[in-house]
């Protein structure tokens, strides 16, 4: 069976069907009907001031439930700041210049030495591949253990234990090996410059011979460690200052997003507290309002019911009055 909607009569629709001036038997249904619609009009004033109350109580409890979240989340983001290493942008960035000199180095080291061991053109594509595959070992490294072994900085991740004390350590004992091969790669190349210079002032001179030869070698041997190794360096240390500058960047943005949003549940907070509390204090004074609000509407419709019993009597026509008179005289009971 459908549901079918059940139309309550009230005062004022009763009321707005009469057109005309009330007779004393409609004037005493409506006073009838008047007291039960204010009765009714009380209640949904309860109702109204019922749902208003716990709408506020709502507001203010699931907008204290979000501040206590956004000041944890809050917390968190300020402790994750707090703990986070220093980075720099400008030393990131000046590490990965150092590794883009030591990576072109090493293409134009690679692009005279390789080719002409294989035997292929140095301008060709495979020539150009050989020149620059082995530079850019560091940047695939990184990549692998990024995507593939799920480490986000190798840096941080250097086998050196789990104790950041030999972390440190290790990685001090490393960059000074490093150092060292460089500068001995420096002796290396003067002396090389060295040899290059005897043999370019001795207009008798044929070639090297084996000593010098050795020189020579040891010097190309070293450059290309030390471009190779250096270029790494400064890539890996670069990205690591790049990635904990940005690390920071985005911790710092985070705090500010939930200050923000913090400060606008706040505000949301401050507005809804005074509205509970003005309902709490309507809310225990609900019999008395409830009681003013009838009376009023009590009173109220008494007065627009006086006001129709006060309308003027329509007074007919006098041709609708003569036709009325006639046909009482000369109707069928007068006419017997």
């Amino acid at each position: 069976m459908e549901n079918e909607t059940i139309t309550i009569p009230t005062f004022d629709d009763a009321l707005r069907l009469i057109s005309g001036r009330a007779s004393l038997a409609e004037a005493s249904a409506l006073t009838e009907l008047l007291q039960v619609s204010s009765v009714a009009y009380g209640q949904s004033y309860r109702r109204q001031k019922h749902r208003e109350l716990k709408e506020a109580e709502s507001a203010v409890e699931h907008t204290s439930r979000l501040k206590t979240k956004h000041e944890g989340l809050l917390a968190d983001a300020q402790k994750l700041v707090a703990s986070l290493p220093g980075g720099g942008w400008v030393v990131g960035v000046v590490q990965i210049a150092g590794f883009g000199t030591c990576f072109g180095a090493e293409v134009v080291f690679n692009l005279a030495i390789l080719p002409w061991i294989l035997g292929v053109p140095s301008r060709s594509f495979l020539g150009m591949a050989l020149a620059i595959a082995p530079a850019t070992a560091p940047v695939i490294l990184d990549k692998i253990l990024s995507h593939l072994l799920g480490v986000g900085d190798l840096v941080d991740t250097l086998p050196s234990g789990l104790i950041g004390y030999l972390r440190s350590v290790s990685r001090v004992a490393f960059l000074a090996v490093a150092a060292l091969v460089t500068l001995y790669s420096v002796w290396a190349l003067g002396a090389a410059r060295g040899v290059a210079g005897t043999i370019m002032n001795d207009p008798n001179a044929t070639g090297m011979d084996g000593a010098q030869q050795h020189v020579v070698n040891l010097a190309l041997l070293l450059v290309s460690l030390v471009l190779t190794v250096n270029g790494a360096l400064f890539y890996l240390f670069g990205v690591h200052d790049l990635r904990r500058a940005a690390a920071m960047v985005r911790a710092r943005a985070e705090v500010a997003r939930l200050q923000g949003e913090l400060t606008e549940i706040d505000s949301r907070l401050v507005k809804a507290v005074p509205v509970l509390e003005a309902g709490r204090r309507g809310w225990e004074q609900i019999e008395e309002l409830e009681k003013s609000v009838v009376d009023a509407f009590f009173t109220n419709g008494k007065f627009r019911l006086e006001q129709v019993m006060a309308r003027p009597v329509p007074v007919q026509p006098a041709h609708v009055r003569v036709k009325e008179i006639l046909a009482g005289r000369l109707g069928p009971g007068r006419a017997a």
